[in-house]
């Protein structure tokens, strides 16, 4: 039997203060386009009351669902202090 192994994409990039880290599973991306996201991100960054960026993007991805569509979304966002 031939295994299959999957080569992971690596990034690096030097995080700065006030840069907003996400780690998110594919159920994020598969329901919000990128562009999206940023957006929300930049509005997130503008507004003074801070609510929880991480629920946001859930939340906006589960909206996006149909009945028939089931996916797991797990975000967690970091703010570099």
């Amino acid at each position: 039997t031939t295994l299959f192994r999957s080569k992971p994409k690596i990034t690096v990039n030097k995080l700065k203060r006030g840069d907003i880290l996400i780690l998110a599973c594919d159920g994020l991306k598969d329901f919000v386009l990128e562009a999206q996201i940023v957006q929300m991100i930049i509005k997130y960054t503008l507004d003074t009351k801070k609510d929880d960026l991480s629920s946001i993007l859930v939340e906006k991805a589960l909206s996006q669902m149909n009945e028939r569509e089931n996916d797991n979304v797990t975000v967690v966002a970091i703010e570099v202090s």
